[in-house]
C-alpha cells in the first residue's frame, strides 16, 4: 500500500515528495551559487576589448592573451579578442574535459572567450577569474 498525503484537495504519493522537495531545493542553491559567482561590481573594461566585451574583466583578458602567445609565439599585441561571453560550465574541467580526466562536477561560472591573430581564430573556456583556462581543440 503507498502511503499518501493530502495537499490541496490532491493525493500525492509520499515517495514522490521525498523525492521532489530536496531537488527543488538544490536546484534553488545552484541558482543562487550561479548568481553570486556574477558579481560585476569588481569587474574593470580595458580599451582593447572595451567595444566588443564591456563585461569581459581585464584579468580574463589579459590571462587568456598571455596563454595563447606563449603556446602559438605570436605577440599578445597582434592578439586581438573579438567575442567574449558568460557562461555557465557543467563540470571544473570547462567543458573542455580531456581522455581519462576525472573533472569536478559542480557548476563552474566563467567566460567563452574568442581570439583572433595570425588569420586564424581561438576559443577559450575560463573561468570567472581567468584562473583556469582551457582552449578548444
Amino acid at each position: 500500500m503507498i502511503k499518501t498525503i493530502k495537499a490541496k484537495n490532491r493525493f500525492v504519493p509520499a515517495s514522490v515528495k521525498f523525492f521532489l522537495i530536496p531537488i527543488l531545493m538544490l536546484g534553488i542553491a545552484f541558482e543562487a551559487i550561479a548568481l553570486a559567482g556574477c558579481d560585476n561590481s569588481t569587474m574593470k573594461n580595458t580599451t582593447a576589448i572595451e567595444n566588443q566585451n564591456p563585461d569581459l574583466p581585464e584579468s580574463v583578458a589579459q590571462a587568456v592573451l598571455s596563454d595563447l602567445s606563449k603556446k602559438t609565439q605570436i605577440s599578445p599585441n597582434e592578439l586581438t579578442i573579438t567575442k567574449a561571453r558568460r557562461e555557465l560550465w557543467s563540470n571544473g574541467c570547462l567543458d573542455l574535459a580531456q581522455e581519462d580526466e576525472f573533472c569536478t562536477q559542480a557548476l563552474v561560472p566563467g567566460w567563452r572567450v574568442f581570439v583572433s591573430g595570425d588569420d586564424q581564430t581561438w576559443v577559450y573556456h575560463t573561468d570567472q577569474q581567468g584562473r583556469m583556462l582551457r582552449i578548444e581543440p
